[in-house]
């Protein structure tokens, strides 16, 4: 049994509950779960104004314990919650010891020993009741592909379910799944202005991420733990015990898998990607496997590395590789068995990583359109002409005249959104676009910033730049036709 630790700091009750707590945020939790249950009741009972025996909710913070739940009845006989470190309970386990508690309680005030209520309380009314708190606490709940995921609010809920069938979608290629998990991985959102932006994982019986207003997230950030949550939930699946499992996952396969998922969330990035890889840093094996910090050099070649392996090795077998990976087994030791080459010492096996790779990214780079010159010119300036909507009224616009409507929020939507946009086909336009798309960017970030005091500058050099780059097109226009050739 645990031990009844009250907190005289905090004290709450009302007609149906008492409350102590240690800590504002637990109280506000469980303040929370109380009134919902009372709400959800009387839906489909009719309760008395208050309980004669209230409901008691004891709230621990004892960090030397793993986060519990316990419901028991007193020598009162009325029903009694201890629970350890409330914000790392799951919450659908607190939602059915809410429930059971309240419905048993029900019954001892009408009569029952807390034994005879107990028999009384069936797993189904509790289960009901349980997804009623739940669907009341989080409007939004959805369970497919894995993940089951429950936000305060339906905008936030659709964003963690698009990064949940990314990864979803990116696990069914790269990974050793199952058809489903036993327990799906819990996405728990909520939008607490008093706590900052936060993601973090809970592996306990259930693998948990609970996350602080998602919107406000580095969304890399949000990919490189939904990443981990995925590895960690394989390695249960695949037996592994929940406090080891995280430990086990290497860091530079958590770091591809969290850009893949970045990647299908934004393809436009991917362009950027293949640029880079041009200038990626070389890494021997065993660099790769002993690396464990975030770097982007370090994420860039990794990315690379494992999309060559999965060119290298057919889709079935590489799974399998991934497999072993996950597993702690070392890459070294398993690329002879499931490449099909032998290497006689360290040097061979860097020697075919390299042009293997160097393949893998000459595929990819040859594989972007690029567009023509005249082409890529008239592309950069329709991305600075703009069509809005203006008090009602809809106004075509120059990126000279957006300054003067520059607080409206929707200028400082389309603002962004151009930028995504410019850096999507950045990378395919002809060189000579290389200035204007950079100053036209620089430009938009000025209003999308709300930095407006260098927005006259950098829009001034965008129509420079153009001015130049028309110019330029020209004199090789003059130059082509003088030679007869035209073909550009």
């Amino acid at each position: 049994m645990l031990p009844c630790l009250r907190a005289e700091r905090l004290f709450l009750e009302n007609a149906y509950f008492e409350m102590y707590a240690d800590r504002d945020a637990d109280a506000d939790l469980a303040g929370q779960l109380s009134n919902t249950v009372v709400t959800v009741v009387n839906e489909s009972l009719t309760l008395p104004p208050v309980f004669k025996n209230k409901i008691l909710i004891e709230l621990a913070n004892d960090d030397s314990r793993e986060p519990d739940i316990h419901t028991e009845t007193d020598d009162t006989a009325r029903m009694v919650v201890k629970i350890n470190n409330i914000l790392d309970i799951d919450f659908s386990e607190l939602c059915t010891a809410y429930a059971k508690s309240f419905l048993t309680n029900i019954e001892i005030i009408s009569g029952l020993s807390p034994e005879q209520a107990e028999e009384m309380v069936s797993f189904n009314d509790v289960s009901r009741l349980a997804k009623k708190i739940e669907k009341l606490v989080f409007p939004f709940v959805s369970e497919k592909s894995y993940f089951y995921i429950r936000a305060e609010n339906m905008e936030d809920g659709s964003y963690a379910d698009d990064v949940s069938q990314a990864a979803a979608h990116v696990g069914n290629r790269m990974l050793p799944l199952p058809s489903y998990f036993g327990e799906s991985i819990v996405i728990q959102v909520v939008n607490n202005p008093a706590n900052p932006p936060s993601a973090h994982i809970i592996c306990d019986k259930f693998v948990t991420v609970k996350i602080n207003r998602i919107q406000e997230l580095r969304i890399y950030h949000l990919c490189e733990v939904i990443s981990d949550a995925f590895l960690t939930r394989i390695a249960i699946y695949n037996g592994m015990a929940p406090e080891s499992a995280r430990d086990k996952a290497p860091f530079w396969i958590k770091a591809v898998i969290a850009k893949e998922i970045d990647v299908t969330l934004s393809p436009f990035i991917f362009d950027q990607i293949i640029v880079d890889a041009v200038s990626v840093t070389a890494l021997s094996v065993e660099e790769l496997e002993n690396w464990n910090e975030p770097d982007p050099a370090f994420i860039n070649y990794a990315f690379w590395f494992f999309r060559t392996l999965q060119s290298e090795i057919p889709s079935q077998t590489f799974k399998f590789l991934v497999r072993d990976l996950l597993s702690g087994q070392k890459l070294i030791d398993l690329l002879p068995k499931y490449s099909g080459k032998s290497f006689s010492t360290p040097r061979d096996l860097e020697i075919y990583k390299a042009t293997a790779m160097r393949e893998t990214i000459n595929r990819a780079r040859t594989s972007m359109p690029v567009f023509d010159i005249v082409d890529s010119v008239q592309r950069v300036n329709d991305l600075s002409k703009f069509i809005l909507s203006i008090d009602g009224t809809d106004k075509q616009l120059t990126l000279a005249e957006l300054e003067q409507y520059a607080d409206y929020p929707a200028v400082q939507a389309i603002a962004e959104q151009r930028i995504n946009e410019a850096m999507f086909i950045r990378p395919r336009l002809n060189p000579v676009c290389a200035n204007p798309i950079q100053s036209l960017c620089l430009a938009l970030e000025c209003i999308a910033r709300k930095k407006m005091k260098y927005f006259g500058n950098s829009s001034h050099l965008f129509y420079a730049d153009v001015d130049y780059a028309t110019q330029v097109i020209a004199r090789i226009y003059k130059v082509a036709e003088e030679n007869n050739y035209y073909e550009y």
